[in-house]
């Protein structure tokens, strides 16, 4: 089981949420620099998980997989990149080339 964001410990700016298929208190969160999992019933530290640091490319938009609740987009201007809740890296990343 992965380790979740407490919601009022995202201090950042939020570019992008989407709520987790099945989940009425779980969400995906992307920052400037961190996509992660945030759990609204949470309120103190330490429940933290970065499913991704992200560097000079921030997301601008997530969207799950209608066909399978664990699988999710995270897209930025110029990267699409395909995750799954259950494993901590993305599984395919889409570059967009000039």
């Amino acid at each position: 089981m992965q380790e979740k964001f407490a919601f009022n410990e995202v201090n950042d700016d939020v570019n992008a949420l989407c709520w987790i298929p099945d989940s009425a208190t779980e969400m995906i969160v992307a920052t400037e620099d961190s996509l992660m999992i945030c759990d609204t019933r949470i309120s103190s530290w330490p429940v933290r998980n970065h499913i991704e640091e992200q560097k000079n490319n921030a997301i601008i938009g997530i969207k799950f997989d209608p066909y399978d609740k664990h699988r999710f987009a995270a897209f930025t201007q110029n990267m699409i990149k395909i995750y799954d809740l259950r494993i901590p890296k993305p599984q395919y990343i889409l570059k967009y080339k000039e």
